[in-house]
């Protein structure tokens, strides 16, 4: 996958190659999009149980300002790094343009699995865990 370099909600910048190494889940969301929100507690749940595997969750924010971005993830509990694409222009870049849309990246860079929609367990399961090995 190419890098980026989003500011995260305490304008740090992060680059997917701070990472390079590790299995990264990247997960693009807005706060207006309902099956963002009905699959946000499945990843914030994977994310609490996972964090010490040393998997990586990142989730980015499509298109909205910083305070709406910490406010959502206040609410749904996010302790994962929140990242900005206040213009969409990341996710454009990568034609992502269907929210939520999930994105499991491997140690070596390269897309292993990536699904557009809401996910069940069954579905987070099945079309990404079973491939980050």
């Amino acid at each position: 996958m190419t890098d980026f370099a989003l500011a995260d909600l305490q304008g740090r910048t992060v680059h997917l190659s701070d990472y390079r190494g590790k299995t990264v889940l990247i997960n693009s969301w807005a706060t207006w999009c309902p099956p963002c929100r009905d699959e946000m507690p499945l990843l914030v749940d994977y994310y609490n149980r996972t964090r010490p595997n040393g998997i990586v969750v990142l989730g980015i924010n499509a298109g909205e300002t910083g305070a709406e971005a910490s406010a959502f993830a206040q609410e749904y509990g996010m302790k994962f790094p929140i990242l900005l694409d206040n213009n969409s222009d990341f996710l454009d870049s990568i034609l992502i343009d269907s929210l939520p849309t999930t994105i499991l990246v491997g140690p070596d860079g390269t897309v292993r699995a990536l699904h557009v929609g809401s996910m069940t367990a069954e579905i987070f399961n099945y079309e990404i865990l079973a491939k980050i090995n």
